[in-house]
């Protein structure tokens, strides 16, 4: 079954992009299809992921600069992408067939609490992707 482009937006970026101006760029997370690894040894697994991934990124990178966006970073490991792309062209770039989930990237936040003399952190988070 093939998703549409609209049904890979989350909920929030949906919602994000009803109030962004058209021509505003907006920070998003690509979620590429998942890869699985044959068999082998960790290191050939490794090997077959980063390469596999470098495959299904490179024509998501196309998409994104035609519509005049860029990449900003790659994930092998999650297969992800962290790109800025105007708000209107994130439903041309959700049709891009390795493209499988397109969301706001998650905020993490990290407090440190005092407690005595030991130092305690308290981490959440915030959003998905």
């Amino acid at each position: 079954m093939t998703m549409s482009a609209q049904d890979k937006l989350s909920s929030e970026l949906v919602q994000c992009l009803a109030s962004a101006p058209a021509d505003s760029m907006v920070e998003v997370v690509l979620e590429l299809k998942r890869l699985t690894s044959p068999a082998g040894s960790r290191k050939q697994r490794i090997t077959f992921l980063r390469e596999a991934f470098a495959r299904e990124v490179r024509p998501v990178a196309g998409t994104v600069s035609r519509a005049q966006g860029k990449i900003l970073d790659q994930v092998w490991l999650n297969q992800t992408a962290r790109a800025l792309i105007p708000a209107h062209a994130i439903p041309l770039v959700a049709a891009e067939g390795n493209i499988t989930r397109i969301d706001l990237p998650g905020v993490i936040e990290t407090e440190a609490l005092q407690s005595g003399s030991r130092v305690e952190m308290d981490t959440e988070v915030k959003g998905t992707a």
